[in-house]
């Protein structure tokens, strides 16, 4: 729209500045055109660039996980998750979906060690630094502590500009960074557990529709740190916009009492399976 906008004055401009009688006005259309901000410089302010803080691996096999079954209910007759295999390696990208109540969110609780297998067994490397973004986790932030104060406790070697930018891409810009957990929504609660996860050095991202509550600017901001990371990216999520982006090692699908494991990026797994239960 406002390069629209600069071409019509412009337009005006060229055709009636040498007129005498239309002086004064191609003079204010050009001031007019002067106040238009170039896009380019509009697109360098709004964009929006973070990285990772990496922990770093020096092996390969992160974690291994043997037939691992669970059920919320103890004496459910068939387990939410039913003797899952999963070894992931450094550099590896998985995406998990499904239909909502199929246990996606819960392999990652298990695998984050928020909760503990019923049958199975669950190796994590010793060097393995996890970053979890879980929807049951956004509680548990200091009540007392600003969104700012929140994120820089994470990592005490950011310098506070560093900490101000990640406020900012989770959209606490300026004085919107001093409100207190205690007062802030479900939503904004999500946006500051996702921003101290971005915070703490990590070398694998388990992430639960990190998505939710972000603007299109942050989105995209964060699909290009989570491409850049050199870590094992393990990710929940229903955006077919970060299914194809994502280049997947593997998918596992959800569905209801059991799970299956596909070897290919999202779009061959829709050429070749499609959607079905």
């Amino acid at each position: 729209n406002l390069e629209k906008k600069r071409e019509h004055l412009q337009g005006f401009i060229d055709r009636f500045g040498a007129k005498a009688s239309k002086a004064t006005q191609a003079q204010s259309k050009q001031k007019m055109l002067s106040r238009i901000p170039v896009l380019e410089n509009l697109k360098n302010l709004y964009h929006l660039d973070f990285e990772f803080n990496v922990a770093n691996f020096p092996g390969k096999k992160m974690l291994d996980a043997q037939d691992i079954s669970f059920a919320y209910a103890p004496n459910a007759e068939y387990p939410l998750i039913t003797n899952l295999s999963l070894t992931i390696e450094k550099g590896e990208r998985l995406a998990i979906i499904g239909k909502n109540g199929r246990g996606k969110s819960t392999i990652l609780r298990l695998l984050s060690g928020d909760l503990a297998p019923k049958q199975g067994t669950l190796k994590l490397s010793e060097n393995l630094a996890i970053g979890y973004f879980g929807q049951t986790n956004i509680d548990r932030l200091h009540p007392k502590h600003t969104i700012e104060e929140e994120i820089a406790a994470a990592n005490p070697k950011l310098n506070r500009t560093q900490v101000k930018a990640i406020c900012g891409l989770m959209m606490f810009s300026g004085d919107k960074s001093n409100k207190f957990n205690s007062v802030l929504s479900g939503g904004e609660r999500s946006r500051v557990l996702l921003g101290k996860i971005i915070a703490t050095p990590c070398n694998l991202l388990l992430l639960d529709e990190p998505t939710h509550h972000l603007d299109m600017e942050s989105i995209e901001a964060l699909i290009d740190a989570i491409e850049d990371f050199p870590g094992a990216v393990i990710m929940v999520t229903h955006s077919e916009l970060i299914l194809k982006r994502m280049q997947l090692d593997r998918i596992i699908v959800c569905h209801e009492g059991r799970q299956e494991q596909h070897l290919d990026t999202y779009e061959d797994f829709l050429d070749v399976n499609g959607w079905h239960e």
